[in-house]
């Protein structure tokens, strides 16, 4: 995005989702509709800080945040924020999805009207969640508990053969890219890559194998931390070096010598 039209927040360039909606439908309209096309959208919005459209504001009650905050309100650590601070800061977030979750609508609303759906497959993907405060953590990236590490992935199929079908076993961003090469190509993609692809489970050619899905945040160490800037490491970045593991519904974390179970309490 231009950095003198939009400016910087937190030294990055950010680009509402309407805008970024916009410039891809501007990229669509160039397209033919018998052209074999990828289309790859990125929106930063949900993004702290938040700044989520008036009418997103307004379309999200505080009375449910509330509820959703105080449903998880015994993993909040390591702030002074009170109460209504903590639901002011959550309803931004949500509002912010909900201006996304617009504009995504936007955006296959576009895509429909130029014919371009017509046998595309569609998939959502976020790269992260965020703390929100759970475990002391305000933004991402630091550590592996879910709701930094548990995101959506949905895949749509052009006739809707995928409808109301969802998958047991875990799966990881890494599948994406075999996913949408196998359903792109009609045949599995050949060379070597460290996902697998989803579509024969999506087809209903039976389930996932069961797998070990392996998280780590090795690069967040006190120390390295601590080389890096110069400065006395925050608490809330005190994590050390993580990792975890996800099999059968269970989740183990080695945080640093001491293991943690699942539910992350």
């Amino acid at each position: 995005p231009n950095e003198k039209k939009y400016g910087q927040v937190k030294n990055v360039v950010r680009r509402p989702a309407a805008d970024v909606t916009s410039a891809a439908l501007k990229w669509a309209r160039k397209l033919d509709r018998d052209d074999l096309f990828l289309l790859w959208v990125h929106y930063y919005d949900p993004h702290d800080p938040f700044d989520p459209p008036e009418y997103a504001k307004k379309q999200v009650p505080r009375a449910m945040v509330a509820d959703w905050l105080a449903s998880r309100r015994h993993k909040i650590r390591q702030t002074r924020l009170g109460t209504e601070a903590l639901i002011d800061y959550w309803h931004g977030y949500a509002a912010e999805i909900r201006g996304m979750d617009e504009e995504i609508g936007r955006l296959l609303e576009g895509l429909g009207e130029r014919g371009l759906l017509t046998d595309a497959h569609v998939v959502l993907v976020a790269d992260h969640g965020e703390g929100l405060y759970e475990h002391g953590e305000r933004g991402h990236g630091v550590n592996v508990y879910e709701e930094l590490m548990r995101v959506p992935v949905i895949v749509a199929d052009p006739d809707g053969a995928f409808a109301g079908r969802r998958l047991e076993a875990p799966v990881a961003l890494m599948d994406v890219f075999p996913t949408v090469m196998e359903l792109a190509l009609g045949s599995p993609y050949e060379h070597p890559v460290s996902g697998r692809s989803l579509a024969p489970a999506l087809v209903g050619e039976g389930e996932l194998d069961a797998r070990p899905v392996f998280l780590e945040r090795p690069h967040y160490s006190v120390e390295r931390l601590r080389e890096r800037s110069g400065k006395k490491t925050p608490d809330r970045h005190k994590w050390g070096v993580m990792a975890a593991v996800v099999q059968d519904g269970w989740k183990l974390i080695r945080n640093g010598r001491r293991p943690e179970g699942w539910p992350e309490y």
